[in-house]
């Protein structure tokens, strides 16, 4: 089966998680409304920091996860933890007036709550949530005409790939499935209502979907090769199966 399609690396697909997260605000302030001079950011979100990065402000980050390399500056950054399990020793320690965390924090968020910091955490959807968390980031920044600059951007890129998609036929686009784990003997693969999903199917892909109405479901190995995809996307963590495929 390995020889009949091309195996993408999720670390080299187009801009998926760039861009690829929504705001809110764990604390309930109303981050859109959310005005500071002066930020001093500890951000365990990689989309956040490629959001801060994007609009110029890179040197606001005073913290980051230890896995942080990109854009190259954050690997000079001052580490505050990983993405699962921030350091609130060194949270404490950097200050920040605002905390970015990853959905994938398994650190409870009452155990870094403080007064002296809003906690922002990402909520990922859409293709139209990452605009939506682009305005909010650039308000929060007071950088607004900056981030409506980067989304006409995005939005002109979208564009030029939807109107090459109109000369397309069906047949010959690829079908796609985005694997974001595998487990005794189980797939799991990204369904409808997720934000892979949508840039999948905004790039012209032709990504799987299922009846089920998880946005993650769990497909048995046998079943996952005999859907004989065009493409398979894979996290990097899983490469290595990428020789049984």
């Amino acid at each position: 089966m390995k020889n009949k399609f091309g195996i993408i690396f999720y670390y080299k697909l187009i801009f998926i998680y760039i861009f690829s997260f929504h705001f809110h605000s764990i604390l309930g302030q109303n981050t859109t409304k959310q005005r500071t001079n002066k930020i001093f950011a500890v951000s365990l979100d990689p989309s956040a920091s490629q959001i801060i990065c994007a609009l110029n402000k890179e040197h606001s980050i005073v913290g980051v996860h230890k896995n942080a390399t990109s854009p190259s500056v954050l690997a000079k950054k001052r580490i505050a933890g990983s993405i699962r399990f921030p350091s609130k020793e060194a949270i404490d320690r950097f200050k920040p007036n605002v905390l970015f965390l990853s959905s994938k924090c398994v650190t409870p968020v009452d155990k870094l709550k403080k007064e002296s910091h809003i906690i922002i955490q990402n909520d990922i959807r859409s293709i139209s949530d990452i605009f939506e968390s682009i305005r909010i980031i650039g308000r929060l920044y007071n950088c607004d005409s900056i981030a409506s600059q980067l989304i006409d951007s995005l939005n002109n890129t979208l564009n030029i790939i939807n109107k090459n998609l109109n000369i397309l036929k069906e047949k010959d686009r690829k079908n796609v499935v985005n694997c974001v784990g595998f487990s005794n003997r189980n797939v799991f693969i990204a369904n409808e209502k997720t934000l892979s999903y949508d840039i999948l199917n905004a790039a012209g892909a032709l990504p799987l979907k299922r009846r089920e109405k998880e946005s993650i479901i769990r497909i048995p190995y046998e079943e996952f090769i005999e859907l004989n995809p065009d493409v398979i996307i894979l996290r990097k963590s899983d490469s290595w199966i990428s020789d049984s495929l």
